[in-house]
């Protein structure tokens, strides 16, 4: 049997067995994903806990259950948690059926964000799901999708509310409660962020204070790039730490190659400006000191 003629859940499951990840169908293709690691656990386990408190006389949080498509198609999903009713417990399916789940909760992960970021919010509204929360701890921000619209690739939420991890999330009814988002960040060490030296972490993660730096800067492209060539020319960033390959490439995402070098030549003009002020000022300062 040729792999064309194999069911796309059979490929999926295949792979899953050989390779130990998770595996999914989505948009007609099989995803593979890798082991969380702790914060992306951390942060789904943060969630469900709070979820459990509040929806367990009516509902059940589900974690790594899947739900299966509205088209009758062989795609399904895996979120980090769903809520639906508590019959699910006592279930011999494997995938639930779309129309009794009231949310889904992805974490984006550091390896495969495009998939919970990009495809995920138009599979998710075009299932008819109520409610997406998507946490996102790259950069401490969350996303709260309701009301989906359309079909098929046409599909979409109508309503998106967005904040960052400290702010509570409203979820209406039939939850009817906030959502609190104290969640681990990515790269940061008990939620701080004020390392200085080489960028930390495995190669081609962004440096986390940096990061902190620039979603601040966000939308202001020439300040994104003027900030990390200001910490480069300064000596807090190693441009050389293979480390700091993710900073760089965060900076020319925000701000744009030629904006990001613009943004370079600002700094080093501040910066020869700033020495020739400094010497200046220090030379005067020192002809004065030395006055009677």
């Amino acid at each position: 049997m040729r792999a064309q003629d194999v069911p796309l859940r059979a490929l999926a499951d295949k792979a899953a067995r050989r390779t130990g990840l998770r595996a999914e169908v989505v948009g007609g293709a099989v995803v593979l994903s890798p082991p969380p690691c702790g914060k992306h656990f951390g942060a789904a386990a943060r969630v469900r806990r709070q979820l459990e408190k509040h929806v367990l006389d009516t509902f059940t949080v589900a974690e790594v259950s899947s739900v299966r498509a509205l088209d009758g198609s062989d795609d399904y999903a895996t979120p980090d948690l769903m809520v639906l009713p508590m019959a699910w417990e006592e279930s011999d399916e494997w995938l639930a059926d779309p129309d009794t789940v009231e949310l889904v909760v992805e974490v984006v992960s550091q390896s495969n964000h495009s998939k919970d970021t990009t495809q995920m919010p138009a599979w998710y509204a075009a299932a008819r799901i109520p409610l997406f929360l998507l946490v996102d701890p790259r950069d401490g921000t969350w996303v709260l999708r309701a009301r989906p619209d359309g079909a098929g690739r046409e599909a979409a939420y109508s309503e998106v509310v967005r904040g960052r991890f400290g702010e509570v999330v409203p979820l209406p009814e039939p939850l009817g409660f906030e959502l609190a988002t104290e969640l681990p960040v990515y790269g940061e060490v008990s939620g701080t962020a004020s390392r200085r030296g080489p960028c930390p972490g495995r190669p081609g993660a962004a440096c986390p204070w940096l990061g902190s730096l620039l979603r601040g800067l966000r939308g202001e492209g020439w300040w994104v790039a003027g900030s990390f060539w200001l910490l480069v020319a300064g000596g807090v960033v190693d441009w050389g730490s293979p480390a700091c390959d993710g900073a760089r490439a965060h900076v020319r995402s925000v701000a744009g190659d030629g904006v990001a070098v613009a943004g370079c030549c600002r700094v080093v003009a501040w910066v020869r400006l700033l020495a020739l002020l400094v010497s200046r000022r220090w030379h005067c300062g020192g002809s004065s000191a030395g006055r009677s």
